[in-house]
């Protein structure tokens, strides 16, 4: 592979790595940890003691 496909593909993997992938799964990790959050207390408002 020449050097300038080299610096192209290069520049695709950066941006893809920041750009849409990267956005794409720090929304995934965040809405996964909301949803923990949000199932474990509803959990615990269930199976409370009162």
């Amino acid at each position: 592979m020449s050097d300038r496909a080299e610096r192209y593909r290069d520049r695709a993997l950066a941006w893809l790595a920041t750009g849409p992938l990267g956005r794409g799964a720090a929304f995934a990790i965040d809405f996964g940890a909301a949803l923990r959050i949000m199932l474990a207390r509803r959990w615990a408002r269930r199976h409370a003691r009162t």
